[in-house]
């Protein structure tokens, strides 16, 4: 069976390279070997550490594009993970050591230039963890915005992990431990925890439309799923799933999981799906109308959520290419979503379908639930025309 030869570079700071772990993983080193599943999924992965201590993002600009080309020019399908902001944010004579304003321009340096120097290479924003210094975390804060916020202008998913670091008291522990800043293995098997799952997401979902659907049959993933028609026999199922979305905390502003009835009074009675395998619903995909107004009729939003026991295995890819069949076949013009700018394997699935994204509303909601809980987060708006 042939793979898809996926070699993937972070770049970044002394947390990409470990700093402070004794076996030497680091988080980057655990989430490369949890992506041993990737074999199964059609993927050959090769992974590049180039994390450098002390660097701020515009050391890493500096660098990113000639230490990247030659490791990713040859491949057929080229990633980039950028970690950065805890050295940016590092007093010296009394002022951070960059300004936000540039950590942004930084970032668009680097993916300009990276972009450049590997064509189509794909491009993920990690956010800095939490380190042992409230004031200095404050200042983590402001600059985890901006890093969001230029990920969302420039298109690219952004995984933030500040919150969670902050109030997680494994790390919280761990770093107090061990300089303040840097924790041992301990620390970073939980950092690891906290990013493994949307960096393995990602890094699965292909970001060539064309490539798509080749790649979803392949080794394994959506094996045995079939797209059908969501009726009210799979209406227990259908709110099982939303429940799981909603205790991730990446998923929506809603706390409460709706009733059955309630999502089939507000859902459009077309574009209603379901992915199933072995008699078992693992996800699903629906549309609300935008407005009541006849001349944006054929503009919808897009719900797409994925059992949490199927993620990771194509089932997100399968649903949305059946809703964009299912919706052009309908005369749907315009779909849209929003989706937060953590919720790095939502915005790849997305740019792999050929959404654009169109903006970002700020701080626009208060999360009540989950790690964000108390937090005003962003939405990344993102559209797709109808070709």
């Amino acid at each position: 069976m042939e793979r898809r030869d996926l070699r993937v570079c972070f770049v970044g700071d002394s947390y990409v390279a470990g700093v402070g772990d004794e076996t030497g993983l680091g988080w980057v080193g655990r989430v490369v070997a949890a992506a041993g599943r990737a074999d199964e999924l059609g993927v050959e992965l090769t992974a590049y550490n180039l994390g450098i201590r002390r660097d701020t993002s515009v050391d890493v600009a500096r660098r990113a594009a000639a230490e990247c080309g030659p490791r990713l020019r040859p491949a057929q399908d080229a990633r980039v993970v950028v970690a950065v902001g805890v050295n940016d944010t590092v007093l010296e004579d009394g002022r951070p050591r960059t300004t936000p304003a540039e950590t942004r321009a930084a970032l668009r340096r680097l993916h300009d230039e990276v972009r450049s120097a590997v064509p189509g290479a794909a491009l993920l924003v990690v956010g800095p963890p939490a380190v042992d210094d409230d004031a200095h975390v404050a200042r983590l804060h402001e600059r985890e915005r901006a890093l969001s916020d230029e990920a969302a202008a420039l298109g690219v998913p952004f995984v933030g992990c500040l919150t969670t670091t902050e109030h997680d008291e494994v790390w919280r522990a761990a770093v107090r431990a061990g300089d303040g800043f840097h924790p041992r293995s301990a620390g970073y098997e939980r950092l690891a925890a906290i990013l493994t799952d949307p960096v393995l997401t990602w890094l699965t979902t292909p970001t060539d439309p064309a490539v798509a659907p080749a790649s979803a049959a392949r080794g394994g993933r959506a094996e045995g799923v079939r797209v059908v028609g969501m009726t009210g026999e799979h209406g227990d199922d259908v709110v099982r799933i939303y429940g799981e979305g909603i205790a991730t905390g990446d998923a929506t502003f809603e706390s409460r999981t709706p009733t059955w009835p309630e999502l089939d009074a507000k859902w459009l009675p077309a574009h209603r799906l379901v992915a199933v395998a072995d008699g078992r619903v693992l996800g699903w995909a629906a549309a609300t109308p935008t407005s009541t107004r006849a001349v944006y009729r054929g503009v919808v939003e897009l719900s797409l959520y994925v059992a949490q026991e199927a993620r990771g295995r194509g089932v997100g890819t399968a649903l949305m290419r059946a809703f964009l069949e299912s919706a052009e076949a309908g005369e749907v013009w315009t779909v849209q979503s929003g989706v937060f700018p953590e919720n790095a394997g939502s915005l790849a699935l997305h740019a792999a379908a050929g959404f654009r994204v169109i903006g970002s509303r700020e701080r626009v909601g208060l999360m009540t639930h989950g790690p964000h809980a108390g937090r005003w987060r962003d939405v990344v708006l993102l559209e797709r025309r109808a070709p």
